[in-house]
């Protein structure tokens, strides 16, 4: 009768060391993920601060281009850039001839 609870207890004490094993590894498993999930995070962070930088880097020089491109143009205030069912060149001309004197 010892025996057989020896042996019954000896049979859950290797059931216990299984499960425990099992619990060990699936933990390990867990622990590889969660480390790997962090550096996955840092590095789409770092990613995401180089495309904001980038994004900033190429707005400015569209602006620059920008800027360089209409250097030369006439700014008229109170004059739109567009005049429906006319044509702005002609609007254009017909304005300067009225407001500036002739030579």
């Amino acid at each position: 009768m010892l025996a057989d609870h020896h042996k019954d207890l000896h049979n859950d004490i290797a059931a216990i060391r299984g499960d425990l094993k099992g619990m060990t590894t699936r933990l390990n498993t867990l622990e590889h993920t969660a480390n790997n999930t962090t550096r996955d995070i840092v590095e789409i962070r770092q990613t995401r601060l180089d495309i904001q930088r980038q994004q900033k880097l190429h707005e400015h020089r569209m602006a620059k281009q920008e800027d360089a491109g209409r250097r030369d143009n006439i700014k008229l205030r109170g004059f739109t850039e567009t005049i429906p069912g006319s044509d702005l060149a002609q609007a254009v001309v017909h304005l300067l001839a009225t407001i500036l004197p002739p030579t």
